[in-house]
């Protein structure tokens, strides 16, 4: 699980470079669909768990 918080950390850097990090939530674990990380409880992030979930991103 940590591997893909990281994972989904990275990429968020990846796209947003100017963001600062300062606090990290995440929910992994109860989504059926989507993974959330949600930074300085102000922007959130979806994951599509699968890919038959991407669908429903959009």
């Amino acid at each position: 699980m940590e591997d893909r918080k990281l994972k989904y950390i990275k990429y968020i850097k990846e796209k947003y470079p100017d963001i600062e990090i300062q606090q990290i939530n995440s929910n992994l674990t109860d989504g059926l669909h989507n993974d959330v990380i949600i930074i300085n409880d102000r922007d959130v992030f979806r994951f599509a768990k699968h890919d038959f979930s991407k669908k429903s991103l959009t």
